[in-house]
């Protein structure tokens, strides 16, 4: 038996192996840069709140808050796709805030293509709905975002 021959099967599973790698580590780094940035923002709220610019003195502007939090479904054998999940926040905002998220978490079976949508919708002072949702022969055993609303 020659050990050096590869079949099309195995290069194809050593060309797959590359690229989920290749994609966990873009994933990787993309979340870095959402957390690195959540936490800029974070940070500079702070800085505004303790200048008094987020706290202005008449009622007319209210003071900038900020919510945060990850959500989403991971489990085997892989749940029903799509998960859907109403967000409230802990209280109102006084208008609706700017809200950013990003893809936290991701597992699926290797042996399928990856694909996953996030989306968020109704967004409203009081909360927002979130859709995370596959296609095709995907399996995909879980999938979370993380998300940041602000606002007056």
């Amino acid at each position: 038996m020659n050990t050096g021959f590869w079949n099309e099967e195995s290069k194809n599973e050593v060309l797959y192996s590359k690229i989920m790698r290749d994609v966990q580590a873009i994933l990787i780094q993309q979340n870095e840069i959402y957390m690195n940035e959540i936490n800029r923002l974070q940070r500079e709220i702070k800085q505004l709140r303790k200048d008094g610019i987020a706290k202005a003195g008449n009622s007319s502007q209210s003071p900038l808050k900020c919510e945060s939090g990850v959500l989403g479904i991971h489990k085997s054998p892989s749940p029903t796709w799509p998960y859907t999940q109403v967000v409230s926040f802990r209280s109102p905002f006084r208008e609706i805030p700017a809200l950013t998220y990003g893809l936290y978490l991701l597992d699926s079976w290797h042996r399928t293509n990856l694909r996953v949508n996030a989306i968020v919708t109704d967004i409203t002072n009081s909360g927002f709905n979130v859709r995370l949702q596959t296609w095709a022969d995907t399996t995909l055993y879980g999938a979370s975002i993380s998300w940041m609303a602000c606002g007056g």
